[in-house]
């Protein structure tokens, strides 16, 4: 479709998002180079998601139970290029039946 189409797009970087005047421009926390380059190894990006508890075993991913961060992974993981490992991480995690509104989630 044509929502996944440009999902896919933001998520590799090769098109302009809302706020941006030019495609995103990628950095290298490792190199010597303290200016941002467009051949970077890594977007880090930023999520602000409300759930609703009741629903969910907590944030943090459990085998077998259904958690926040296990759907996020299952959302976000069709996006990938396929050979980059997602890393998704959360400030603050809730515990099972506790909902959430705006917390930031980061993934790269």
């Amino acid at each position: 479709s044509s929502v996944q189409e440009a999902l896919s797009a933001a998520v590799h970087g090769n098109t302009v998002l809302p706020g941006d005047i030019a495609p995103a421009v990628l950095w290298n926390p490792h190199s010597e180079n303290t200016e941002p380059c467009l051949h970077g190894h890594r977007i880090t990006w930023k999520l602000c998601v409300a759930y609703y508890g009741p629903a969910f075993s907590g944030f943090s991913w459990q085998q077998s139970k259904l958690t926040v961060q296990g759907c996020l992974q299952d959302a976000i993981l069709p996006l990938l290029d396929g050979r980059s490992e997602l890393r998704l991480s959360c400030a603050g995690r809730t515990d099972a039946g506790v909902s959430a509104l705006d917390q930031l989630v980061s993934f790269h």
